[in-house]
């Protein structure tokens, strides 16, 4: 849900007492919904988003940022998905090492780390951090939104960094949903255990860039704003058109023979998520373009905790084997064999 409205709050405030305790995958000794003269304070500082160069208008999809996350050609960061190599990636699998995860700062030498989540429209920020770094809120009016990728009611209100850095890479005007709660994102890290992320980077911002790649073997990430993405002939496995559901990242398969549009889910912790899975569990077999998967595991989406559950998703237990790269400009996927660390 998305609105768009006067920073009174008082039915934001009673809706999120309500869910103190309404959310499985909380500690609620952890979270703490916001209360009304916090979230009274927070709004106390809001901005006009003219002042960052940034024009709001409302679309079918909800509010767009015009001018919102800005970031200057010829920029190109590498990532390493975090933490980085330690002693006990050596007993992990594949998949549970390839958490894309990597380090960003708010313009000040003091790192946090971030999920790429290609599910997400939205990019969510933890209260603290906007907080201490004046990260601040736009309005009036405010304007809210609650996630819909996955299963998670407390709402985000949008609010403007001035400077968001993943290493020498700078976006400008960073337009961050700040969660109205203290503490940890929740489901939003798409994680039980920490270390968890303070951010969530959603496709508002991944689509900023030319081409945003995760090399999944070699754990990093790549963000380019230069050109779009000219794969490497010998490594390139399958190219498939990039499409969008509700502001996800999605390509068209197969399931069983049947079409199907998935949602990439580069965060998923399974190999395939859909609303009804076979009484096994198992997929005879999967297509994505030229991509065969056989003898495939599906959880339901349910089970995981999703959003969006009418649409199946390729989790990261099936992306970990590739370098795949998303570049939203051209309107396509690929995916490549891993190449050297």
């Amino acid at each position: 849900m998305v609105s768009l409205r006067q920073p009174a709050l008082r039915a934001t405030g009673l809706g999120l007492a309500l869910l103190a305790a309404g959310c499985a995958t909380e500690n609620p000794n952890l979270v703490r919904p916001l209360k009304q003269s916090e979230l009274r304070s927070f709004f106390s500082r809001a901005k006009d988003p003219r002042r960052f160069w940034i024009t709001v208008y409302v679309s079918e999809q909800g509010p767009v940022f015009a001018g919102a996350n800005r970031v200057h050609r010829a920029q190109v960061v590498k990532l390493p998905f975090q933490p980085e190599q330690t002693p006990i990636l050596l007993f992990q699998t594949a998949a549970e090492a390839s958490m894309p995860v990597v380090k960003f700062d708010l313009g000040r030498d003091e790192a946090f780390l971030a999920l790429l989540d290609t599910t997400s429209t939205r990019n969510w920020l933890d209260f603290g951090l906007a907080q201490k770094f004046d990260v601040l809120p736009i309005g009036p009016p405010a304007i809210s939104d609650t996630p819909m990728h996955v299963q998670d009611a407390i709402p985000g209100y949008a609010s403007v960094a001035g400077k968001l850095r993943f290493n020498q890479l700078n976006v400008e005007s960073a337009v961050l949903y700040t969660r109205a709660a203290h503490g940890p994102l929740g489901p939003l890290a798409r994680r039980k255990e920490k270390p968890w992320p303070q951010l969530v980077v959603g496709t508002d911002l991944l689509k900023a860039f030319q081409f945003v790649q995760l090399d999944y073997p070699n754990r990093r990430a790549v963000f380019s704003a230069t050109a779009g993405y000219a794969p490497e002939p010998d490594a390139l496995i399958a190219t498939v058109t990039l499409h969008d559901i509700q502001g996800t990242f999605a390509a068209q398969g197969t399931i069983n023979g049947q079409a199907r549009t998935f949602i990439l889910d580069s965060a998923g912790d399974f190999e395939v998520a859909m609303p009804s899975p076979p009484t096994n569990h198992v997929l005879r077999q999967v297509t994505v373009g030229d991509l065969v998967f056989r003898q495939v595991t599906a959880v339901s989406s349910a089970s995981q905790g999703l959003g969006l559950q009418k649409y199946p998703r390729i989790g990261r237990r099936l992306l970990c084997r590739f370098r795949v790269t998303i570049a939203p400009g051209q309107r396509k996927v690929f995916f490549e064999k891993p190449g050297p660390k």
